[in-house]
């Protein structure tokens, strides 16, 4: 039997609704799986179909619903049986009304479109109604969780999708599955999903799974059967597997117990007093842990009991020795005198295995030696920590931390500090070395100098506070001030003077203020002077320097300048210096510097002059010819020369001077001479220099006019 409703104008009133029954008798359904998805014949027979008008309101009409049982039928689709009934629509609903249709399983949430169980012409009436055809699935599901085997569906329809109770209808159907023959005809098969398992004592079984070949139909599904939770160690099975000991002295032939359910063993065992006998005991020597009475020692051979020859009875009343007694293992250490500062120790060895002490004790050899690598130190305003050397009488050195130490006091501040070397392991006693820290005179002191000052710098001391600047002086040293910086300017000082000075440190440690014991000196000297003036006479080849002394100095310093720089020719204490081999006509350009020593004797270069000079050109050969009372002069150029002068002279008068020319002209001709009469020329080069100059040799060469 099926119930459904229906709402045939959608607007969702139950006055408007309509149910309809539709009845089948399945025990006359052909179930046969031959035609596998086909219409089952005979299908008509056990139908039957009511409908049933829910109530009636005013302005809407209720509408019947026509059943067409011929059109009733039952199919198989997707492992499901279907049972199909077909309704035909009220006439006078047109295809364009029933557009909307939707449907919905009875007290559902939701409509859904009934499009697709539209047919919109029945071709065997003729006529403009139209049905719907409703499939209803009837499963194994279904039958096996229906309390009372009968199954219901219930349907409500909306035929113009208004979703007004006025229009909607409804109808059930149900089905006695008590009376469905599920019985599968010749051509079904039984497939296994999964056989059947019988549980363990352990693991879970299960029943078998299985469904059929042909329709899919479930006939039966796998259901856990729970394991039995454990063993039942009851079950006595006296084999060899199962042997856990043959029969002894003591005890009869043991068994494993077995499960009852799997065979396996447990970790107990039982005895069989039935079937074995217990063997007599036979008394024997055995030598093993069990039957020890004492270990060998290096004394005494080992010593055991007797024991049973068939079991571990071990018999108290009698004991036997074996082996021998040990070698004593002298291989503990220990020192039984430790030496000291001239006192030899001693180290014993013990036996590891009975504690006795050998009769030959080893010497540790005395110290001879606690040395510290000097005697002062210097402050650093940290602690200072000097090494210590600590040797024995073998000269061995020994090892800081393992046969001494060392502790440190007053080693901080200036003055006297104390190493406390206390000795150890080993050894015994102290020793105290007596050590200073001394604040450290400047490890360096450099200076720059003028005329009239000098500048000294030094090194900064470690943790220095300030420093102390001191001239020396014909009745000894004078304190010229205090500084925190490291260096200091002298002024107002002589030119060319020696000066010695020194600088004291000073630190401060605890509000304490200490000098240092040793200082540092420095020999200076102001520079001197430049000479006032430098001259020069020179030939082709040399060159002597002349220059006015300066007062104060202790020497000069002379160099000459070439393309890469000042070149220093060396140092003279004269006020002359000659230079030979040069080249004609070239010019020099020299400079003297004044020098004043220190008292140590280091230099201090002072002011210098310079002078542009250079060698006398060469002397030119010329020749002299005459015609009409003209004289020409040729000559060879000279290099070097910048330019040339022609002089021509009489037997009764001086040289007079006819021409000059350029460095590049070598030949002159002057007119105006009386013929006859003799004459003589010469022609000599010249070089110019920085205000004037030098000029070269010549010859003269004597002519008679033509």
């Amino acid at each position: 039997t099926y119930k459904h409703l229906f709402d045939w104008y959608g607007n969702g009133f139950e006055s408007a609704t309509q149910e309809i029954t539709v009845s089948l008798d399945v025990t006359k359904i052909n179930l046969s799986h031959e035609n596998y998805y086909g219409t089952i014949e005979g299908i008509t027979e056990g139908l039957e179909a009511s409908g049933e008008t829910d109530m009636v309101i005013v302005n809407a009409e209720v509408l019947d619903l026509d059943f067409v049982l011929a059109d009733m039928s039952i199919g198989r689709y997707m492992d499901a049986w279907w049972v199909g009934a077909k309704i035909l629509v009220p006439e006078g609903l047109s295809e364009a009304e029933l557009e909307y249709a939707r449907y919905r399983m009875a007290n559902g949430d939701s409509w859904s479109e009934a499009k697709s169980f539209w047919q919109y012409k029945d071709s065997q009436q003729g006529d403009d109604r139209h049905f719907i055809t409703v499939w209803l699935p009837v499963t194994q599901e279904f039958i096996e969780n229906d309390a009372d085997g009968i199954l219901n569906w219930t349907y409500e329809f909306d035929w113009d999708g208004n979703g007004f109770g006025i229009s909607t209808q409804k109808f059930t159907v149900s089905i006695d599955v008590n009376k469905l023959n599920r019985t599968h005809s010749a051509g079904c098969t039984k497939v296994i999903d999964k056989e059947a398992k019988e549980p363990e004592c352990l693991v879970d079984g299960n029943t078998e799974a299985s469904h059929c070949g042909v329709c899919g139909l479930i006939l039966s599904v796998e259901e856990v059967v729970p394991s039995y939770n454990g063993h039942n160690f009851t079950e006595k099975i006296m084999d060899e597997d199962h042997l856990f000991a043959e029969a002894d002295c003591v005890y009869y032939d043991r068994y494993f117990y077995s499960c009852s359910r799997c065979d396996v063993m447990s970790e107990n065992t039982y005895e069989d007093t039935e079937g074995s006998e217990l063997l007599p005991h036979v008394r024997t020597r055995k030598i093993d842990e069990i039957h020890l009475v004492s270990p060998a020692d290096c004394l005494n051979p080992a010593i055991y009991y007797e024991g049973c020859e068939n079991c571990d009875t071990v018999f108290t009343d009698t004991s036997f020795s074996d082996g021998y007694p040990k070698y004593h293992f002298f291989s503990i250490e220990k020192v039984t005198a430790k030496a000291g500062l001239g006192t030899t120790g001693y180290i014993s060895f013990y036996c590891s295995e009975c504690g006795a002490c050998d009769e030959s004790p080893i010497p540790i050899d005395a110290i001879t030696s606690v040395t510290m690598g000097a005697s002062s130190y210097s402050y650093t305003g940290k602690a200072v920590t000097p090494g210590v050397t600590v040797k024995d009488a073998e000269g061995k050195t020994l090892k800081k931390g393992t046969d001494y130490t060392v502790a440190y006091t007053n080693n901080i501040a200036p003055g006297t500090a104390t190493a406390k070397v206390t000795f150890c392991g080993k050894y015994s006693g102290t020793y105290t070395i007596k050590y200073k820290v001394n604040i450290p005179a400047t490890s360096t002191i450099a200076f720059t100098s003028n005329n009239t000052s000098v500048k000294i710098a030094w090194n900064a001391v470690a943790g220095a506070a300030g420093y102390k600047v001191y001239q020396k002086t014909a009745s000894g040293w004078k304190l010229l001030g205090t500084v925190t910086k490291t260096n200091a300017l002298l002024l107002n000082l002589t030119a060319g003077t020696k000066y010695t000075y020194a600088v004291q440190a000073a630190v401060k440690y605890n509000g304490k203020v200490y000098w240092a014991s040793d200082y540092r000196t420095i020999d200076t000297a102001t520079t001197a002077a430049a000479t006032a003036k430098i001259t020069a006479t020179q030939n082709t080849s040399a060159i002597k320097l002349t220059w006015s002394a300066v007062k104060g100095a202790n020497g000069y310093a002379v160099y000459l300048k070439t393309t890469t720089g000042w070149k220093h020719l060396g140092n003279t204490t004269k006020t002359t210096a000659t230079f030979y081999n040069l080249k004609a006509g070239t010019n020099y350009i020299y400079a003297v510097r004044s020098i004043t020593l220190t008292a140590s004797k280091q230099f201090v270069l002072g002011g210098y002059r310079e002078l542009i000079t250079a060698t006398k050109p060469a002397t030119p050969n010329f020749s002299v010819s005459t015609s009409g009372g003209k004289a020409t002069v040729k000559w060879n150029a000279v290099s070097g020369a910048t330019g040339y002068q022609v002089y021509y002279k009489t037997a009764s008068s001086g040289w007079t001077l006819i021409g000059t020319v350029g460095s590049g002209v070598t030949t002159f001709t002057d007119s105006g001479y009386t013929t006859g009469t003799k004459y003589a020329f010469a022609v000599r080069a010249y070089k110019a220099v920085s205000g004037g100059y030098i000029y070269g040799g010549y010859n003269q060469k004597t002519v008679t006019m033509q």
